[in-house]
């Protein structure tokens, strides 16, 4: 216990002894390299060649420095954490204009994190002012500083600092990828051996630039950024899956619309059929008791006109009833497409061949039944007027296929007839009435041209 006191007292006075050579008071001058007005600090190329740190507080600063001035001060060294001193709470003694900044060092990025103490035949750069090359990998904002993370593409990394606030605009140049050339003070942190006082490493390569304009930017970052590949690849994957998307939906739509066809095509051969096994018969059936009547009626009865008149109007019904029966059977049993849907009705009348002409204009594109099934059923009400009461040699259809809309064109060389009589006619423009409603109901235009003598036409346009 008594040799403990001595020795603890001993290391004590050590300590204090360290302690006060840490701090002692020096004056030094030299030629500004760089200089921080928001930080307080100046970096000093001394008279003996060696750099060093004048800290300043408040008031202290010389407002009217500028790199490449010659400065000397005061204050008090601090050597406890830095390989390099930094003079603390300095002052200012005397400030004489210099002619601009010395010259920078033309290094490499990799020798400001080398030194001679653990890398022979490096140099050591702490507070030398110099000149790197490099490429934005990276850029970090902060309150009041900026950093750019640089690289030389042989995994050498340098920290790029410049005072720029975060509330500050950034020059649309600083990109990642951009390649840029940065003038500053070169600093890392040391590793120092807390017994030897030996530097042993440096760590944290950095470059301290006094203003952002001694960033000179030698290439433009390209457009096509890491970033932005994968924003491309993100837009890619998701363009692909709403397509894949849209054909599941357009595959159940099809699906959905041929079951919905098939059973249309069911129900109508189903009427087809009951209605030629009930409302045909029963037409038939009447027209028979008809002619039965008007043969036994007197020759010059004056019923007998009403009774043709009647006969008459039972024809054309068990016309239009047999042209609907056939137009429901063609529309359930034949091809979808429409041009081929018309000509495999035509080729099921024998009575057409030779006189019924089909052309086809433009590119057919694929029509619901709802359009079909009204133009077919035209169709054959409007060739069947013409064979029966034109006496024509030549019925020419033509199909027309635009963008938006289709046109069926009924062109015959027959008689013709008068077209405003003919409508004004009650046991003869039903047939005309019939086809007009039946375009019109699909939301298209319907057209019959006709003189006497020079044949008939009839036109339809319908909007798809």
């Amino acid at each position: 216990m008594r040799r403990t006191i001595p020795f603890l007292a001993a290391v004590l006075l050590s300590l204090s002894a360290f302690a006060e050579a840490q701090n002692e008071a020096k004056s030094v001058e030299g030629v500004v390299t760089a200089l921080s007005p928001h930080e307080g600090f100046v970096y000093l190329r001394t008279t003996d060649g060696n750099p060093i740190r004048g800290e300043f507080s408040g008031a202290e600063y010389p407002k009217d420095c500028h790199p490449g001035d010659y400065l000397s001060i005061t204050g008090v060294i601090h050597w406890a954490t830095d390989v390099r001193p930094r003079l603390r709470s300095a002052a200012v003694m005397s400030l004489k204009p210099g002619g601009g900044p010395p010259a920078p060092l033309e290094v490499d990025l990799a020798d400001i994190g080398r030194h001679p103490a653990c890398d022979e035949g490096a140099r050591d750069l702490w507070g030398e002012r110099v000149s790197v090359k490099g490429r934005v990998a990276d850029i970090n904002r902060r309150d009041r500083w900026t950093q750019l993370l640089c690289t030389d593409g042989k995994g050498h990394m340098l920290q790029v600092f410049f005072y720029l606030p975060y509330d500050s605009p950034l020059h649309e140049d600083f990109r990642i990828g951009a390649d840029v050339k940065a003038t500053g003070n070169a600093l890392y942190t040391p590793t120092i051996n807390p017994w030897s006082r030996q530097l042993e490493g440096v760590n944290n390569p950095l470059l301290y630039v006094e203003r952002p304009e001694d960033i000179r930017f030698l290439t433009h970052a390209p457009w096509w950024t890491p970033q932005k590949f994968v924003v491309a690849l993100v837009m890619l994957f998701l363009f692909g899956v709403a397509v894949t998307l849209w054909a599941i939906l357009q595959h159940y739509r099809r699906m959905e619309e041929k079951k919905l066809a098939d059973a249309l095509g069911r129900e109508r051969l189903r009427l087809a059929g009951e209605l030629h096994d009930n409302f045909q018969q029963l037409l038939a059936g009447a027209m028979f008791r008809l002619g039965a009547a008007m043969q036994m009626a007197d020759e010059d009865a004056p019923e007998l006109e009403e009774l043709d008149k009647l006969g008459a109007l039972l024809t054309h019904a068990q016309n239009d009833l047999r042209s609907a029966l056939w137009g429901m059977r063609e529309e359930a049993e034949g091809p979808t497409a429409l041009s081929a849907l018309l000509k495999y009705a035509a080729d099921r009348m024998p009575h057409w061949k030779g006189k019924v002409h089909f052309k086809k204009v433009g590119a057919e594109r694929p029509l619901t039944r709802r359009y079909s099934g009204a133009l077919l059923l035209l169709l054959q009400e409007a060739v069947g007027n013409a064979l029966r009461h034109a006496n024509p040699t030549r019925v020419d259809v033509t199909v027309t296929f635009g963008k938006r809309f289709i046109e069926l064109s009924i062109k015959d060389d027959g008689c013709g007839f008068d077209v405003a009589a003919r409508s004004n006619d009650a046991s003869h423009g039903l047939g005309i009435l019939s086809m007009k409603n039946r375009v019109e109901g699909v939301g298209g235009g319907f057209r019959v041209v006709s003189e006497p003598g020079r044949g008939t036409e009839v036109k339809v346009k319908v909007r798809l």
